[in-house]
């Protein structure tokens, strides 16, 4: 942020968490608990601190909210997960969840990207009681970005295309130097997908 001094210089404008431990942070552990107050303390303070208008925003995995039994599945939120009880306690401060739809199972069908999509966008918001504009989908822009989780433009469309309407917040990609893996850039599909 322009007006708030940081060892960062000019530009600042806001904070991502980026937090991965799923053999604690997905099930009902007491590092959980732990962290899930912890983050929504650290989150609260930053949002008083900073100056109106810097962003804070969260890169929670998967399981951190949706049900699992070893993977995230369709069947909506995890109420043991970390972000589950984070969002719960801090979910107004903060911008919005990149979350992770990669390297925690794989989406490489259709219907199980579309159920993924489904219980992410539209049952998990409805738990922790914020809208489906707090969770930007995030995808891997190669299969060298992630081991498992890649799925192509075209499913991804797809996939948006079965929400019916109740798009998540944004789409958001790793890393930033795949971009081009695709033609046209992931950049220019994503401004495609949200256009429609």
């Amino acid at each position: 942020h322009k007006d708030y001094d940081t060892d960062y210089g000019p530009g600042f404008d806001g904070v991502d968490f980026d937090l991965e431990n799923f053999k604690h942070y997905a099930t009902d552990d007491p590092y959980c608990n732990l962290w899930a107050d912890r983050l929504a303390n650290l989150t609260k303070a930053l949002h008083k601190d900073l100056p109106t208008g810097t962003l804070i925003t969260h890169a929670p995995q998967t399981p951190y909210m949706l049900s699992t039994s070893g993977w995230p599945s369709a069947n909506g939120s995890n109420p043991n997960g970390l972000y589950t009880k984070m969002m719960d306690k801090a979910g107004e401060e903060v911008s919005w969840l990149n979350v992770q739809i990669y390297n925690q199972g794989n989406y490489s069908d259709q219907q199980s990207l579309n159920d993924m999509l489904s219980a992410l966008v539209t049952k998990w918001p409805e738990s922790v009681n914020v809208g489906p504009e707090k969770v930007v989908v995030t995808v891997p822009f190669s299969t060298r970005e992630a081991g498992t989780g890649y799925v192509s433009p075209e499913m991804l469309a797809a996939g948006l295309e079965s929400l019916k309407g109740s798009l998540p917040g944004g789409l958001n990609g790793w890393a930033y130097d795949a971009n081009g893996s695709v033609s046209p850039s992931w950049d220019q599909q994503f401004e495609n997908l949200l256009k429609n």
